[in-house]
Parts: structure tokens; sequence; C-alpha cells
């Protein structure tokens, strides 16, 4: 269904064989979008949502290729915990994704433990609930699993995910609406390790501090 325009493959999609069928190019021609054209995503994302709500095959395909990366990445919004280009929209569109990922019955508890792994173990209540409390826990501050969530470490979580997610997605960071091909497993492996690294460095920069008492 590759050829397939956006609106048509939404419609066919509200059938569970058609989104069987979506290539992984389709799944991620709604990610794309959040770095190509912010603006234009939440809706796409939307659509996203219900085609991942029909088809365990779908999730597995967004979850493999790295795209809670991209979810992630739109969901901790702009500088200072503004919603950024695409808006608080965006956000909120990013984070409804999620919740239909984690609802999967076969992939949900993988895209759970993945997601509390990029972030904190203090998302996961939220992750069985409504997306508005997703948004509410990425704005808060809190120490969950030894990891203290706090304007620091979005930031420069936010700045490796953006690097990670223009290795993924290299047309849609250069601005093209298109994606080209879907993320190969090794570009999704460095970006998660990339994602790994922000959380070694800021541990050990609080050893450094605490020792240095």
């Amino acid at each position: 269904m590759s050829e397939t325009c956006p609106q048509v493959l939404d419609t066919l999609c509200r059938s569970a064989a058609h989104a069987d069928a979506l290539s992984p190019e389709e799944v991620f021609a709604p990610l794309a979008l959040c770095a190509s054209a912010p603006a234009a995503a939440p809706p796409a994302l939307l659509s996203l949502g219900g085609w991942l709500r029909r088809s365990h095959h779908a999730v597995r395909t967004l979850v493999d290729g790295g795209g809670l990366l991209v979810l992630v990445l739109a969901l901790l919004g702009g500088e200072g915990g503004e919603g950024g280009e695409g808006g608080e929209a965006l956000r909120a569109a990013a984070a409804a994704v999620t919740v239909s990922l984690v609802a999967d019955p076969i992939h949900g508890a993988v895209v759970s433990d993945s997601f509390c792994a990029m972030l904190t173990q203090g998302f996961r209540a939220a992750l069985e609930g409504a997306p508005d409390g997703i948004v509410a826990v990425a704005d808060a501050e809190h120490t969950s699993g030894g990891r203290t969530w706090n304007a620091g470490a979005r930031d420069e979580l936010r700045g490796v995910l953006a690097q990670a997610v223009g290795s993924l997605l290299p047309g849609a960071a250069a601005g093209s609406p298109q994606l080209g091909e879907a993320p190969s497993a090794a570009a999704v492996q460095l970006a998660a390790e990339q994602v790994e690294g922000v959380w070694e460095r800021i541990e050990a920069e609080g050893r450094e501090r605490r020792n240095s008492r």
C-alpha cells in the first residue's frame, strides 16, 4: 500500500486486515512529519494511533524501527518544557500514540519497559492512563528508580534524541515531507545507545558531585 494517499490509507486502515498490511514506510510516514512538518503532524499521529490499535504487526514495526525515540522527542516539546514548533497538540498526539502502543496486548509490556528505560520508572503508571497524564509527568520533577527527572535531564535527553532521530529519519530531518525508507536496524541500535549514554553521564556527574562534598 506504499503508493496510497494518506486520506485513503486512513480509511482503509479502519480494517484490521489493511492495518496489518501496512509497510514500514507507511507506519513511519506520520512519525517523519514530527521532524519535517511538526505543525501538520498531530492529525497524522492520531491516525497512526488508530492503525496501531488494530494491528499488532504495525506496533511491532514501529517499535523495532525506533519509533519510540521519535515519539519521546515529540512528547518532550521545546526548551523549557514548552510545546516547541508543533505546539502542545504535537505533544498530546505523541502521548496518545504511546498509549495506543502500551495498550497492545502482545507488545504493550515491551513498549512500557522500553519507554521507562529511556526516561524513568515514574512514567509507568501514566502510560496506562490518559495521554494528558503522560504529558503531566514529563513536565513535573520527580525521582524514580535512582533517576532524577528535572529540566536539566529533559534538556540533555532532548538534545541527544534530536540527533538520534536525525540519524533515523535523515530525509525528514532535512525537511522532506516524505520518508524514503524505514530506519535500519543499525541506525536504531546506535540511537538507543546514544540515549542510554545520557543517563550514564548524568549518573556519573551525580557521583562526582557526591564524592566531592
